[in-house]
């Protein structure tokens, strides 16, 4: 009897980090140049999340938002992923207009803005606002 319990014990330990190593981490681009042409060669829209020192909705963003496996997974699927530490990148934190910490800016292959997320959401709002702007971009796949 112990025997069995020791198998189901391992099996499921086995099965849930399995799980855990299946589960990959976004693949942020750090060159906003070589994601937009990457944009370009994919059709796939630019999803640019954009960070700030010392910001504490960024870090719940980045620790639970991003750590969810349906958003990574909605994310890899269907989006060039960029990261953009405002204070390295002011002009184009200012002509985006952003003022919030963290955004999202999502932009198709055409260069619309197709999606704007302002702040910290959890993954399930975050999720549902993918599904939104992907419904907008209505550029011609490649």
């Amino acid at each position: 009897m112990l025997a069995i319990a020791i198998t189901v014990a391992l099996t499921i330990a086995t099965n849930t980090s399995a799980g855990d190593d299946n589960c990959q981490l976004i693949s942020w681009h750090s060159d906003v140049n070589q994601a937009w042409e990457l944009t370009l060669e994919s059709r796939q829209p630019l999803l640019l999340y954009i960070t700030q020192q010392g910001c504490p909705y960024c870090v719940l963003m980045e620790s639970r938002t991003f750590k969810d496996v349906g958003v990574v997974a909605d994310i890899h699927d269907s989006f060039v992923a960029a990261m953009v530490h405002a204070e390295k990148r002011a002009s184009l934190i200012d002509k985006l207009g952003i003022d919030f910490f963290p955004s999202t800016v999502i932009i198709s292959p055409d260069n619309r803005i197709i999606g704007r997320i302002d702040g910290y959401v959890d993954a399930a709002r975050f999720r549902q606002r993918l599904e939104i702007a992907s419904r907008r971009d209505d550029s011609p796949p490649r």
